[in-house]
């Protein structure tokens, strides 16, 4: 079975420090622009796991997808120290492999 590669996950710090995408393509510096500071934390592995509540990828609820756009960015940032949260308990979460 072949691996299929996957961006790394973004951070909190990278969220913070990072360029929106929207403003490089754009060439805009980030004064120009009404669009936010704060990057999506997607990873473009969009698949819903059911049983967690989230993303397999980005690990955001369906709720916080759908309401990043209209999120004012100091929300956007507590979803990313949520995020960062769930990654650290994510080994928690995952059952145990079958022997």
């Amino acid at each position: 079975m072949a691996l299929r590669a996957t961006r790394q996950a973004p951070t909190i710090e990278s969220a913070i420090t990072a360029p929106s995408p929207w403003v490089a393509m754009n060439h805009l510096p980030p004064s120009h622009t009404a669009c936010s500071s704060v990057p999506s934390p997607c990873v473009g592995v969009c698949r819903m796991d059911e049983a967690a509540g989230w993303c397999a990828g980005c690990l955001r609820t369906r709720e916080e997808i759908t309401d990043w756009g209209k999120l004012m960015d100091r929300d956007k940032l507590a979803i990313w120290k949520r995020l960062t949260q769930r990654r650290r308990d994510l080994p928690a979460l995952q059952p145990p492999p079958d022997a």
